[in-house]
């Protein structure tokens, strides 16, 4: 493990993917990547997050659980990792360092890429693997061929196209 060239590193605790249970991992936070570990003596991650066009978001700041998403386009590539460290302060120093590497500054800029919006509202929408149907806050932008969706109307950053 290559310590001397990570940003950051540090016990966080990860929700898996496949299997929806909590383990705590080495995290070690690179230029483009986000990297986790068994322990800080692995040299071989279990895994790692690329961390262009990743998001981070707060989900409960007294569990120190956030939320990191990256889009690759808002395509179906889509994944969510959900993260909580073992402080608050930790949390905060995890999301600073986080959000310079992801595009966070940009999400907050804007909603639709910049483009005027021409009609938004509530609609339900179908899930894709759930096949439930959830209240989706949509908006039509200016050249009438993207349509994107929110949780809800203050979130910045689309769930998809």
């Amino acid at each position: 493990l290559c310590l001397y060239m990570s940003l950051r590193s540090g016990w966080l605790t990860k929700r898996g993917g496949r299997v929806p249970t909590w383990k705590r991992r080495w995290f070690v936070l690179e230029e483009d990547r986000l990297s986790y570990f068994r322990s800080p003596s692995d040299d071989t991650p279990l895994g790692f997050i690329p961390m262009q066009d990743s998001f981070v978001k707060v989900i409960n700041e007294r569990k120190n659980l956030f939320e990191l998403y990256n889009n690759e386009g808002f395509v179906q590539s889509h994944r969510t990792y959900l993260i909580f460290a073992d402080s608050f302060d930790d949390m905060k120093q995890w999301i600073a360092v986080l959000e310079k590497r992801g595009k966070n500054e940009q999400a907050n800029t804007s909603r639709t890429d910049g483009k005027d919006i021409i009609r938004q509202g509530w609609l339900n929408k179908r899930g894709g693997r759930r096949k439930t149907w959830k209240k989706r806050w949509f908006v039509l932008t200016e050249n009438a061929m993207t349509l994107f969706y929110f949780r809800n109307e203050r979130e910045k950053v689309p769930l998809g196209i």
